[in-house]
């Protein structure tokens, strides 16, 4: 007998995105550096699930204490999204 999956929910990208439609990500800036490297254990701020060490992380700093973190497809979305806005307008 088949076993149903279980409802995962949204996708890391579907709820980073719910979360910068509902104004909880800033925009970008091209003021702000983009690091990319191995996780590091902090939650993204895009989906906020860990991103773990097997993972990459892009760490968006847009001053010296002001500082993002996202999964690699977080960060993609993040950055689709606010180009989408600004197409728009």
């Amino acid at each position: 007998m088949a076993v149903p999956l279980a409802d995962s929910g949204p996708s890391r990208a579907e709820r980073t995105l719910d979360k910068a439609r509902r104004g909880g990500l800033p925009a970008p800036s091209d003021k702000a550096e983009t690091w990319a490297g191995p996780g590091s254990g902090r939650v993204c701020c895009g989906c906020d699930e860990k991103i773990e060490r097997s993972e990459h992380e892009y760490e968006v700093a847009f001053a010296e204490t002001l500082a993002f973190w996202f999964h690699g497809g977080c960060h993609t979305a993040w950055l689709t999204f606010n180009a989408e806005r600004e197409a728009s307008r």
